[in-house]
């Protein structure tokens, strides 16, 4: 039930996405003779998305930010390395698919864990020791298998 909903949620940011590219696309260059968009299924989102991690997972477990290998990200990837690794990890979960490098990922993530329980980061612009730079858990809870 839960990925039903989720699948609609994403079809439906797809659809207005798309919507409103054609909407100012149509009102910065009327050209009345090209073809609309087409609707943006469910399953072509899941397939994207799955081609965008399986592109950018590393073999160490993490993420890049994005397919260019020498993309460092904006906002929250270039705030802390752990960003991509977070989404990579909700999205996976989620849908139920197995990520990539999974054991890779549980053991990456992991090396980021203090014995307070704290992840964090070890690059981007946000400091590890401050309360914005760790993300806080009980060690057990992190401990579960992938």
């Amino acid at each position: 039930m839960n990925r039903i909903r989720i699948t609609r949620f994403l079809t439906q940011v797809a659809a207005t996405t798309l919507a409103a590219s054609a909407l100012l696309i149509t009102t910065t260059t009327a050209h009345p003779q090209e073809p609309q968009p087409r609707d943006t299924t469910a399953d072509e989102v899941l397939r994207g998305l799955r081609g965008f991690y399986a592109a950018t997972a590393r073999d160490d477990g993490s993420f890049q930010p994005g397919v260019d290998p020498d993309y460092l990200g904006m906002s929250d990837c270039a705030y802390s390395d752990l960003a991509a690794v977070t989404y990579a990890v909700t999205v996976h979960k989620t849908f139920g698919w197995r990520l990539p490098h999974e054991e890779a990922t549980g053991r990456f993530l992991l090396s980021r864990q203090r014995e307070s329980g704290d992840f964090t980061n070890v690059a981007g612009t946000v400091d590890p020791d401050s309360a914005q730079g760790r993300t806080s858990t009980s060690r057990s809870a992190c401990s579960r298998r992938f």
